[in-house]
């Protein structure tokens, strides 16, 4: 697939911005590029590109989709509404089909954010669910080592109560 100059020279930039403190090796060998090309991209005075956002798509539905988000500050996780669910009822309920999942995603990530620090709630989800290590860590047979390596208790290696290498 070709990509062109600029896009790489922006990607460079921008995943510089990101990490500032990413040395040119890592940043010539994650995009492929040798390392004068990317000494040539953070020395370019061009402005990086920022997306905006496209909520004004959303201004009709907004205060649906807000009604949506603070209902579920109240509802347990498992039943909050998912991006994809609330694509539906807003098809379903009100017939608006002109925004994309992305735009709708976008929207739902800030307005959770901001509801969330308004209520003060910090159970609400705002990002990618980061659990399960906990859950496994607390459980009685678990411990740091795997089973495999783990030593026989000695009631069960040996239930005649002998000492090991005599007859």
């Amino acid at each position: 697939m070709y990509r062109s100059r600029e896009w790489i020279l922006d990607r460079i930039r921008g995943d510089h911005r990101r990490s500032p403190h990413t040395p040119l090796q890592v940043l010539a060998s994650r995009h492929r590029v040798s390392q004068r090309m990317v000494a040539e991209a953070l020395a370019l005075d061009l402005p990086y590109r920022v997306r905006r956002p496209r909520h004004g798509l959303l201004a009709p539905v907004r205060p649906v989709i807000d009604r949506m988000l603070t209902e579920d500050l109240h509802r347990p996780p498992r039943e909050r509404h998912t991006v994809r669910r609330i694509l539906e009822r807003l098809a379903a309920e009100h017939d608006f089909t002109a925004a994309s999942y992305s735009t709708v995603r976008d929207y739902v990530r800030l307005r959770r954010a901001e509801l969330a620090d308004s209520s003060g709630d910090a159970g609400l989800p705002t990002g990618p669910r980061q659990g399960g290590a906990e859950k496994r860590l607390s459980s009685p047979c678990s411990g740091s080592q795997p089973e495999s390596d783990r030593k026989p208790s000695t009631a069960a290696a040996n239930p005649a109560g002998q000492s090991w290498g005599t007859t």
